[in-house]
């Protein structure tokens, strides 16, 4: 029998694991892949299409979950990076697989098997070592944010000529620059893939959190649960943050407008209290303890969203934040 499962259910398994179940021989009933998405353009004298996004998908055996796990990856990331891990362990497909999910990872449009058009598309970004060192790999060894101290994860020294590192590293794909651009493409081809789906769990990681508010906004009734990984930003937009470093910044005013619902966040007064150990928690330029902005995500499903982020990330410090962020009422009128 299938069963209906809470965000809170879907995060319980991404911390309880079990050594004799990851040994088990794992049965696929069906696997595959499909396009969904995407538009016909005229780039000069040629038609293209773009905006198209793949989406692989396995079905275990074993389902027991009523509704598919959709997970959207990160930034330079393609559905490769959750099939395994760089030191040859199993990734999080295999992980929610044997916990009887239908898993559909997508690769987002303009990289990786979602094919590039550069005349509709604009530029593309790279990944660089360094800046994969410094965020992802070995922060402790850079201190950039004060929790950064607080990284032991990785295996191996985080480093280029690490065999891990290596791996991971040669895993990463160039991706659409513009963040206005490549969050409407999302935004469109996510609304597709829902449709063709029905009833999801989406599940984003980092660079792709932006997309997960979107996604719920377009189609409220349809995302029962919302999972964002370390999320790119907190769910607001044109907000000035005071003494916000650049590595807390990133994404949080890249939302397209035009979906967006007008929403009050009530924000309380311990907003401006920092953690032992972690940095202070920017504060909006305006009221303190109302701070007024716009959320694509006052929808149905906002008791059933987590941002679990782990305590050594540069956007940990948003937990201080989030918990009295999620107080909110609509604006009349």
């Amino acid at each position: 029998m299938l069963r209906a499962t809470s965000a809170t259910a879907v995060v319980l398994a991404l911390t309880v694991v079990s050594p004799a179940r990851a040994e088990e021989p794992l049965a696929i009933a069906k696997q595959g892949y499909f396009f969904v998405g995407g538009k016909y353009s005229t780039a000069g004298d040629k038609q293209v299409m773009n905006g198209q996004i793949y989406v692989e998908y396995q079905i275990p055996k074993k389902r027991t979950q009523a509704y598919p796990l959709v997970i959207v990856p990160g930034a330079a990331q393609t559905a490769t990076n959750f099939n395994g891990t760089p030191d040859g362990r199993e990734g999080w497909t295999q992980h929610f697989l044997r916990r009887g999910y239908a898993v559909y990872i997508v690769e987002q449009p303009g990289r990786g098997r979602s094919s590039y058009q550069p005349d509709t598309d604009g530029t593309q970004a790279y990944p660089q070592v360094l800046s994969v060192q410094q965020r992802f790999t070995a922060p402790e060894k850079f201190n950039l944010w004060p929790q950064a101290r607080l990284h032991t994860q990785w295996p191996g020294t985080g480093t280029a000529g690490d065999p891990n590192f290596d791996q991971f590293f040669a895993s990463q794909v160039p991706f659409v620059q513009k963040p206005e651009v490549i969050q409407a493409l999302n935004r469109d081809a996510l609304a597709a893939l829902i449709d063709k789906l029905g009833p999801v769990i989406l599940m984003t990681h980092s660079q792709s959190g932006a997309y997960g508010w979107e996604a719920v906004d377009q189609r409220p009734g349809m995302v029962k649960a919302l999972i964002q990984a370390e999320p790119s930003a907190p769910p607001v937009h044109d907000v000035e943050f005071l003494g916000a470093p650049e590595w807390f910044r990133d994404g949080a005013r890249t939302r397209t407008v035009e979906t967006l619902r007008p929403v009050t966040w009530l924000v309380g007064q311990k907003q401006g209290v920092a953690l032992p150990g972690l940095a202070p928690p920017a504060l909006p330029r305006n009221d303190a303890t109302a701070a007024r902005s716009r959320s694509p995500c006052a929808c149905p499903c906002r008791r059933r969203v987590v941002v679990p982020t782990p305590k050594a990330s540069r956007r940990s410090c948003r937990r201080v934040l989030l918990p009295f962020v999620y107080r909110r009422r609509r604006l009349r009128g």
